[in-house]
């Protein structure tokens, strides 16, 4: 034995005016696969813009041909030493402020 339950054949919201959670996250869905595709498009871009920029590079590759001066090398290591001095006599010496902690 059957029961026949009634059909009512009407729409409750026939322009969609009523709040919809499926629709919703079918948006935010949609939107979310939109943008993951266009960051894999930005991406694949951008790294065949650097590998065919990094090809190029090896091209243009010229050998160095300045060489480096004794004399101010000289200069620039004791300039160094120097200031490693001037930093060991600055942290040896005793702090000529008052601890307030004391």
């Amino acid at each position: 034995m059957q029961i026949k339950i009634p059909k009512f054949h009407f729409d409750r919201d026939p322009y969609a005016y009523e709040p919809e959670p499926g629709r919703a996250w079918g948006i935010l869905l949609l939107v979310f696969l939109l943008l993951l595709i266009l960051l894999g498009l930005m991406s694949f871009y951008i790294y065949r813009s650097l590998e065919s920029a990094a090809l190029s590079e090896q091209d243009r590759i010229v050998p160095a041909s300045q060489t480096i001066d004794k004399d101010e090398l000289k200069k620039v290591t004791d300039f160094y030493a120097s200031k490693k001095v001037e930093f060991e006599t600055f942290v040896s010496s005793p702090s000529n402020i008052s601890d307030p902690s004391i």
